[in-house]
């Protein structure tokens, strides 16, 4: 890895938490002090923090307030989120504000924490497989390029191969929904 792939690799991981999104956790957090208590927190300890009030909190006002923070962390916050997405024993509620912050991370923040999912090959590999597709075929940021230079070159070239194969299938399922809405709407104008 170069001087230069490496600081590529920094500057997608990077987030875009601001001081307000750090007060704004430790507020929801309601413990005394916890602002003076925490000035020399690094960026692990707010996002532990967020996350495990994510999960455990029983307020929904403060489960939502969350949703729209984790995502700012970046391409930290993927692995995570898509483990609370997969966790059955989990309310649903708690699942769908997980997806939800997952697809407001930035498309090179997601690539870059689904693209350490592969490298892994964590239990999650097909949902990353199938997200990258998405990605890649939704959005004209060069998701293909990015992982190229992202995973080992031999990872990369035995990885390539699948993420192709999932293309078509996003494709189809793309178009069978886009056919479902328009059978619902012309069934709607019917009535």
């Amino acid at each position: 890895m170069t001087l230069s792939d490496s600081y590529l690799i920094d500057l997608l991981s990077q987030h875009s938490l601001q001081g307000h999104d750090l007060r704004h956790i430790c507020e929801l957090a309601a413990v005394d002090n916890l602002v003076s208590q925490v000035e020399d927190w690094s960026f692990e300890q707010f996002f532990g923090l967020a996350v495990y009030m994510f999960v455990t909190t029983e307020l929904a006002e403060v489960r939502q307030q969350l949703s729209g923070i984790i995502p700012k962390f970046g391409s930290r916050a993927v692995w995570s989120l898509v483990k609370i997405v997969h966790q059955s024993e989990l309310p649903a509620e708690l699942q769908l504000l997980a997806r939800y912050s997952l697809e407001q991370v930035s498309p090179y923040g997601l690539t870059y924490g689904l693209s350490q999912m592969l490298a892994a090959g964590s239990e999650y590999e097909t949902f990353a497989l199938k997200t990258l597709a998405e990605l890649a075929q939704q959005r004209d940021e060069p998701i293909m390029l990015l992982l190229s230079q992202l995973l080992p070159s031999d990872r990369w070239q035995a990885l390539e191969p699948r993420l192709l194969e999932w293309m078509p299938t996003v494709s189809a399922f793309a178009r069978a929904e886009e056919q479902s809405r328009h059978v619902m709407q012309d069934m709607v104008q019917a009535a």
